[in-house]
């Protein structure tokens, strides 16, 4: 008796039955109890799309279960006479009769027989003129898309509905936030005091410049009882403090299908004034800016920043940022820390930049740097609270173009989507001029608490070179650079300085013992360069 390999396949879409292992076992039970009688077949392989959505069509796509099985029959890797196995053709195909069976087609064409074991029958590939068959298979494929084109439907109404309560001034009782309770109408929302001190203090807490772990474990120390959850956590103390709710907004979810899935995303436009504002504006963005600060600044406590220029020095070759690598030892001899164009690394452009070494770099750079007089660039109006307002803006601005987008792929008549395109292009025009405002004030700041003397800065130690790394990074906004050749940037400066960094390492001793104003805190930069014969513009400006 010739023995043929048996192929099955089942699915669930919703992520949930997958991870509990809903639908999967079951369908995988019929497969192992159908086959018990057919000694003819031999189960070579289960393939399974887990939390993908046949409605979609995602699981034909290549790096699916089903999408990568089919790819093997059309490159003629499975046998003629193979059996796949199906708990029903809707586990298939839920996209309806004409693109269902066009798979269905394929795998006849291929030779491969299809097995539904709702129905106990085997639908052969050999038999063309099946009638019944065809019949099973166009049925099964009408009924599986009309059963999720009706789910889809009462999903999406269900959201409009209750968008349309909540526009209409009836709130939603599903969301109501922890500070908040629903009046009996439905028609308001009622303030609880203690949840509210709590959801303050969170704020003046995020504020004061601790972190969201360190607020938890606060928190937790003290008893203070959780807005949400059993326990304060990060990620608790992270929702609450960005959650818009605070400021009155309400933003109502939508479905959209995404890799597959059923996801629910911000609708694009808020319902402003939903809830009572129990945070004020400026307080608010001030928070959110500090996020953005904490994102940007973050280092781990055990990192040494060994390349004190990083996120400022670029290729000269490309423009790409410039990553440290570390020195090696071959054959007994050390070779010292590199610095390499990460845009050749990946190649993403023709670059020829090749790896230098870092310490020469850095040498003459902190030694060139460090005699700068820094209070020639520093503007003495403190704007960080401006700054952090214009972080919070832009912060908001990013989050309305996502929810714009999204809003733009849901629409399904032009003139939405003609309406949401013109307000996503005004976004954007906002975001921009937030951004050259944000940029033009950065240039203009300076960390008043900060000294700007660094003749004798630290950059043993890695608390030092991180300051260091802080400092400079207020100053300049890049440094580019080959490894013999450097071109430094200041924010507050319109020029562009060059040196070249082996006279520079040659004769940077000398001239700093030589030099008659070397005695004083502040040398005479202009003599300092003419000495190291360094073709540098307005320098005066940089002066005592």
């Amino acid at each position: 008796m010739k023995v043929n390999n048996a192929y099955m396949y089942s699915r669930v879409s919703k992520t949930s039955q997958a991870e509990v292992g809903l639908g999967l076992q079951r369908q995988k039970e019929l497969c192992k109890n159908f086959l018990k009688d057919k000694p003819e077949y031999k189960l070579i392989d289960s393939i399974q799309d887990a939390g993908v959505s046949g409605f979609s069509g995602d699981n034909l796509l290549d790096k699916a279960g089903l999408g990568s099985f089919m790819s093997q029959v059309e490159r003629g890797l499975i046998p003629r006479g193979s059996l796949l196995i199906v708990e029903g053709i809707d586990r298939l195909s839920r996209l309806g009769i004409q693109d269902g069976q066009e798979l269905v087609n394929k795998l006849f064409k291929a030779g491969i027989d299809v097995c539904l074991l709702k129905m106990g029958i085997i639908i052969s590939a050999s038999d063309k003129n099946d009638i019944s068959g065809a019949l099973l298979v166009s049925v099964g494929l009408y009924l599986g898309f009309l059963e999720s084109q009706q789910k889809s439907e009462r999903i999406k109404k269900t959201f409009e509905l209750q968008r349309e309560q909540a526009l209409n001034g009836k709130k939603i009782k599903i969301a109501v936030r922890p500070w908040l309770k629903l009046s009996e109408d439905q028609l308001s929302f009622e303030i609880l005091p203690e949840p509210l001190a709590t959801l303050r203090r969170l704020f003046d807490l995020k504020l004061s410049g601790l972190g969201v772990l360190k607020i938890a474990q606060m928190l937790n120390d003290d008893g203070t009882p959780p807005l949400s959850g059993k326990v304060w956590n990060a990620t608790t103390v992270t929702n609450h403090l960005k959650h818009r709710s605070v400021i009155g907004e309400y933003h109502p979810k939508v479905v959209v299908m995404k890799d597959g899935k059923k996801k629910r995303v911000p609708a694009p436009n808020p319902i402003l004034n939903y809830y009572p504002q129990v945070i004020s504006s400026d307080i608010f963005l001030s928070t959110q800016s500090t996020f953005i600060k904490a994102n940007a600044t973050k280092v781990r406590a055990n990192v040494n920043f060994h390349n004190l220029f990083k996120g400022f020095i670029k290729c000269k070759c490309c423009g790409g940022s410039l990553g440290w690598q570390q020195g090696v030892n071959v054959g007994g001899k050390t070779y010292e820390p590199r610095l390499y164009c990460n845009t050749r690394k990946v190649g993403k452009l023709n670059c020829e930049q090749k790896t230098f070494y870092y310490p020469q770099l850095e040498t003459g750079l902190v030694n060139l740097l460090s005699h700068l007089d820094y209070s020639k660039l520093a503007d003495t109006k403190d704007y960080s609270n401006d700054i952090q307002i214009l972080e919070g803006e832009l912060l908001t601005a990013d989050k309305k173009i996502e929810n714009f987008t999204h809003g733009i792929g849901l629409a399904e008549d032009l003139t939405t989507i003609t309406l949401l395109t013109g307000k996503l292009q005004a976004e954007q025009r906002e975001r921009e001029s937030i951004a050259i405002k944000l940029s033009e004030l950065r240039s203009k700041a300076i960390d008043s608490t900060s000294d700007t003397n660094l003749i004798d800065v630290d950059t043993v130690s890695p608390e030092g070179r991180m300051r260091l790394h802080k400092f400079l990074s207020q100053y300049i906004e890049r440094i580019t650079t080959d490894g013999e050749i450097a071109s430094i940037k200041f924010f507050t400066h319109s020029t562009q300085f060059n040196f070249n960094l082996k006279d520079l390492s040659t004769h940077l001793n000398y001239t700093l013992q030589t030099l008659e104003t070397a005695q004083y805190k502040r040398i005479n930069l202009i003599e300092f360069y003419k000495n190291l014969s360094i073709d540098l513009i307005d320098l005066h400006d940089l002066q005592d």
